[in-house]
């Protein structure tokens, strides 16, 4: 009987492995049948930067060609307060899909593909192709950083904030506290080559006027003079743009017209103050005759000497002291010529500093002050962001102390040969579409991916293209850190209203 048994035993053992075999390899054919079509994973990272504990959870969902929740509605998930995350995944084949998420005090739901969905409260991602938004309801405050989604690996983030209310950009900075602050100390929007709104495109930095740039909530101001105080962008004579406004223009609208007590942007709003970095553009000064120092001072006199702040002292000038007041910076430049301006400080201005704080850059009459500046306006995209560039600057600026200010820019312009012996030729708006909201992705703790642009959109006489990379970044920024003077083109487009409301906010320390 047992030996029976034992061979009935045997024969069932021999069976049962064969089984596992053949339904083994029957799994194996399933999984690489489904591997032939495979849906798409797409997932979305929340981050609870709240003082309170969340919880996520999935809602309703629908999908154009049919889709499944991996973690199937209902699915949820607590995050930790001040840094606790999860990614909440699910699958769809391509085409429109939504997705809704549920927290304790809102709903929001997640869009790709299709048309612009018009959310009464809308984020877009345009990094994105092509496209994704994220509808927002009323609770925590929401900032959206959406990665771009790349067709097989599709994931974007969401951080979640306490609620607040940004001042009105008009006054943003009366809210800052004077104590023991002073300039370097601040994160502030500016604009790069400001007077640039009537160039054509190829020489095209801004599409707003003075004032309206500082409604905006622009308070740093590039300015780009000849010698006779016009403005230009470019220096050859087959390359630039007379930009059609003098200083004169400037002058009137941050300090208003000299006959007009009510006029100007710093009288109607006198706890703001404003920046000018001024720079020699097109100026061609006959010898050592100071007449471009000259030409300034005959401007800057009418509208009253009171009106500025000139010293070279200015990183140890309490904020308090310069409200009201028009900040006078320089390019160093040698005494007499084009771009001096007696008295004023100088910036050793060079494509990189952020790494080097010895501000001895050839400054006259030892009027250097120390700065960290990353420029690089002729670089790759992403070789102007990632390690050593932009974001590495960025990076540095949110942590440091040793007491110098800095000073990113995010433009552009003119790339060389790239690969395969093609020839990129980008305008100043083809590295705004990609490059700012890579910024604004960086600043809230994303990866800084730049989007495919040039020669799409709006960039009619460039071809070539900026590459849709992700470079690799330095350690993200401190997330309440300052960011320094950040100067972008194309203020109110291409995501820069999102890295001023996060540059402000930070100064009061939401």
């Amino acid at each position: 009987m047992f030996e029976k048994s034992g061979k009935l035993s045997l024969i069932a053992l021999l069976y049962f492995f064969a089984s596992i075999v053949f339904f083994t390899a029957c799994m194996d054919r399933r999984v690489s049948s489904v591997e032939s079509n495979q849906p798409q994973s797409v997932g979305i990272e929340f981050i609870n930067n709240t003082s309170e504990a969340v919880t996520v959870a999935f809602g309703n969902g629908s999908h154009t060609n049919g889709y499944r929740i991996i973690g199937k509605p209902g699915t949820s998930v607590s995050l930790d307060r001040n840094g606790g995350s999860a990614i909440m995944e699910w699958t769809g084949q391509g085409g429109v899909w939504q997705q809704d998420f549920d927290t304790d005090e809102g709903n929001w739901t997640f869009y790709y593909g299709g048309k612009d969905p018009q959310c009464a409260m809308q984020l877009s991602d345009q990094t994105a192709s092509p496209g994704v938004w994220v509808c927002p309801d009323i609770g925590y405050h929401m900032v959206a950083a959406l990665q771009f989604i790349e067709s097989n690996n599709l994931q974007g983030y969401i951080e979640l904030r306490d609620a607040y209310d940004l001042p009105a950009y008009t006054d943003w900075m009366t809210y800052i506290s004077d104590d023991s602050l002073h300039i370097g100390d601040l994160s502030i929007p500016g604009s790069h080559d400001s007077a640039s709104n009537k160039c054509p495109n190829t020489s095209q930095c801004q599409v707003l006027g003075f004032y309206d740039q500082m409604t905006w909530g622009v308070r740093a101001f590039d300015l780009r003079l000849g010698l006779n105080m016009e403005f230009y962008h470019g220096d050859s004579d087959t390359d630039y743009c007379d930009c059609g406004y003098n200083l004169d223009d400037f002058l009137n609208a941050v300090l208003g017209d000299p006959q007009n007590e009510k006029s100007g942007f710093l009288k109607t709003h006198p706890g703001e103050f404003v920046i000018a970095f001024v720079n020699e553009e097109h100026c061609s000064d006959p010898g050592d005759t100071y007449t471009f120092n000259t030409n300034f001072n005959n401007s800057a006199r009418k509208y009253g000497w009171n009106n500025y702040v000139i010293d070279k002292n200015i990183l140890n000038v309490g904020i308090g002291t310069l409200r009201g007041k028009l900040v006078l910076i320089t390019e160093n430049e040698a005494v007499g010529g084009c771009g001096y301006i007696a008295g004023v400080p100088q910036i050793f201005w060079p494509s990189d500093t952020t790494n080097d704080n010895t501000p001895d850059g050839g400054c006259s009459e030892g009027s250097c002050i120390s700065v960290g500046v990353s420029n690089c306006y002729d670089h790759y995209p992403t070789t102007k962001l990632s390690s050593g560039g932009l974001l590495s600057h960025l990076s540095i600026a949110s942590y440091n102390d040793d007491g110098r200010w800095f000073i990113g820019y995010t433009s552009g312009y003119k790339l060389g040969e790239w690969q395969e012996g093609k020839f990129c030729d980008c305008s100043p708006i083809d590295y705004a579409q990609g490059v700012n909201p890579a910024v604004w992705e960086y600043l809230l703790g994303g990866d800084g991916h730049i989007a495919q642009t040039c020669p799409s959109g709006e960039a009619k006489n460039a071809w070539g293209w900026i590459s849709h990379q992700s470079p690799i970044p330095a350690v993200p920024p401190d997330r309440k850190g300052k960011m320094g003077t950040v100067m972008m083109d194309y203020v109110g487009r291409y995501n820069t209203s999102d890295i001023r409301d996060d540059l402000i906010r930070r100064n009061l320390g939401y």
